[in-house]
Parts: C-alpha cells; sequence; structure tokens
C-alpha cells in the first residue's frame, strides 16, 4: 500500500478524507508527497493527530466507507482580531442530526436552518473585540448548509448569492461561536472550505 502521506498536497487533510472515499477504489494520479511535519503545520495539528487521522481515513477508504465521525477529533479553534487576513479551514460536511435540532431553531434572520451535521461543531471562532463587519462562507462542489451559534443569537444560510453554498455577514459582538457546517442531504459528506473574513 502506498505511503499514507502520498495523499496529500496543498489540500488540507479533510478535504482528502471526503474525497478519498470516491478515488481509493480506482484512484488516478496521486499529488506530490509532502511530510507530515509540512501537513501538520498547514493544519495547525500535531503530526500525531494527523498520523492517527490519515490511518483511520485509509482503513474506511478500504472498507469503501468515509464518515464525518473524523472531523470532530480535529476541531479547529480561530482567535481572530481586526485587521485580521483571510483564514481558511478546511472539514467535510454533513451528518445525520437535523441541523435545526443542533442548534434549536428552524429559521433565523440571515436563513433556514435546514441540512444535516453531527455533535460537537466544526468549527469554533473567538473573537476578540466587535467586528462592524465580518463574513463566514463555505465554499464546496455539493449544496452545504452553515450555522453559527454565540453571542446574541443563532445564524443559518443556506443557497446564498444563487448558489449552492452558504453565507453569513453581518456585525459580530465579541465572545465564542460554534459553527456547523452541514449538507443539504442526510448522510451525505463533502469536503468544503470555511472562509473567515472581514468585509
Amino acid at each position: 500500500m502506498a505511503n499514507p502521506i502520498q495523499w496529500i498536497s496543498t489540500l488540507s487533510l479533510l478535504a482528502v478524507a471526503g474525497a478519498i472515499g470516491s478515488i481509493a477504489p480506482a484512484a488516478q494520479a496521486q499529488p506530490a508527497a509532502v511530510s507530515l511535519a509540512e501537513v501538520a503545520a498547514e493544519l495547525g495539528y500535531s503530526e500525531q493527530s494527523i498520523d492517527l487521522a490519515l490511518d483511520w481515513v485509509l482503513d474506511r477508504a478500504r472498507d469503501g466507507v468515509v464518515q464525518r465521525s473524523l472531523t470532530p477529533a480535529l476541531q479547529p479553534e480561530v482567535r481572530l482580531e481586526p485587521g485580521f487576513r483571510t483564514r481558511n479551514f478546511s472539514g467535510v460536511s454533513g451528518g445525520s442530526i437535523p441541523m435545526n435540532r443542533l442548534v434549536g431553531t428552524s429559521s433565523t434572520q440571515t436563513g433556514p436552518c435546514v441540512g444535516f451535521a453531527e455533535r460537537p461543531p466544526d468549527h469554533l471562532m473567538i473573537l476578540s473585540q466587535f467586528f462592524d463587519g465580518l463574513q463566514v462562507r463555505v465554499e464546496s462542489t455539493r449544496d452545504t448548509t452553515l450555522a453559527v451559534v454565540g453571542p446574541g443569537g443563532v445564524w443559518c444560510n443556506d443557497d446564498a448569492d444563487d448558489s449552492i453554498n452558504p453565507r453569513i455577514s453581518g456585525q459580530w459582538l465579541p465572545g465564542s461561536y460554534q459553527i456547523w457546517v452541514g449538507s443539504f442531504a442526510r448522510d451525505r459528506y463533502f469536503p468544503y472550505t470555511l472562509i473567515i473574513e472581514e468585509n
């Protein structure tokens, strides 16, 4: 079997986790290999966490099953101050729990709480100060949804800007925000990029 690190290129580990299930049965050209240390540095996790996650993903890829349950073990946390540079995080959307059950409401000012995800949240965003304009959006080739719970309430979105991806933007109070990225359909798992930027 190929060295697990040969599956990693500039894509993040979790994007590979979502895609490997579809490419593992008949893998085509593999990305250029990088070291475990480089992957860990890029994603902000320990080398041991990356190594364990790769073993987990590849074991399930051999069985033809890649599940989103990898994500909580590698849940990224980001602390932001005004003036930060755009931050990107990769993950795998989806789950079996309705989003409205996870966040306690079916509709918000920013959109409906639809789709399916899992506990715990995919990301934790900590804002040190008030942000007059901040945007959280998802980029994926598949239909994803978004929910945020933090100071002041709950915000959800689906299909922003006539696309299949969600976006939430506006003014944000300081504090901790839990972020879920769901799939519109139950038990469907798709790689995504979460993008956080100032407006």
